[in-house]
């Protein structure tokens, strides 16, 4: 990666925690509870962070776009049950208080609604690292470039200096659209060949790649080493 950003923007679901499984899950129970096919995992995995219309019509192209709010509704009802399988991504608490103690400027762009957000920053305490937060609730759904550009408003700051992180192609596409540069992570939906063909420029195996190819220093790496033993 090249100079310090001036913002790193984090996605959260398939980024910050471990939330793939339960969201296909959920796409598909919400799929069984209006009597529809059921999703292939694929397609699940596809259109994690996208907006409703866009994930209706891939996982459920023959309900009518009236009924969209009512797949999102099935949807919630369904996370409600699958939540618990979401955890944090090991080490991922410590490297995003490690870089915020280090001074790094964080935010999160996700694809959540303010509520849902706002309950998991609470759950899994990480609420004050992050400077602001951008979600489908207030912005246009990724790939857009919206919410990075509401963040770039928000904070004063320069959309292209930004460092996007997440696990989906949509991230990386969102990230492009700005000039920033991005990094894609492979413990949520997209596989490292798709990241690659989106042109991130780093990817990361794991919180400690991530952390080396954001420069932490030599006791940041340690210490998410620790947790990943």
């Amino acid at each position: 990666m090249t100079a310090r950003p001036a913002l790193i923007v984090f996605d959260w679901d398939g980024t910050v925690i471990t939330s793939t499984a339960a969201i296909v899950a959920s796409l598909k129970d919400a799929a069984h509870a209006l009597s529809l096919p059921e999703p292939t995992e694929a397609a699940c995995r596809r259109v994690i962070g996208l907006g409703w219309a866009d994930v209706v019509a891939i996982v459920a192209p023959t309900l009518p776009a009236t009924q969209t709010m009512d797949f999102a509704q099935a949807f919630r009802q369904a996370y409600g049950r699958h939540h618990g399988k979401a955890a944090l991504a090991p080490g991922m608490k410590t490297l995003i208080k490690g870089l915020y103690e280090r001074g790094h400027t964080l935010a999160v762009a996700t694809g959540k609604s303010r509520h849902g957000l706002n309950v998991a920053l609470a759950e899994f305490g990480l609420k004050d690292y992050f400077a602001d937060t951008v979600t489908a609730s207030e912005c246009e759904s990724k790939p857009s470039p919206d919410m990075l550009e509401t963040l770039a408003m928000d904070l004063g700051l320069n959309a292209k200096d930004f460092l996007m992180i997440g696990d989906n192609v949509c991230d990386i596409t969102m990230a492009k659209a700005v000039g920033a540069q991005s990094i894609g992570v492979l413990w949520g939906s997209s596989d490292e060949r798709a990241l690659q063909d989106a042109q991130a420029d780093a990817i990361a195996h794991d919180v400690l790649a991530l952390a080396k190819a954001l420069g932490a220093d030599t006791e940041l790496l340690a210490a998410i080493a620790v947790e990943l033993q």
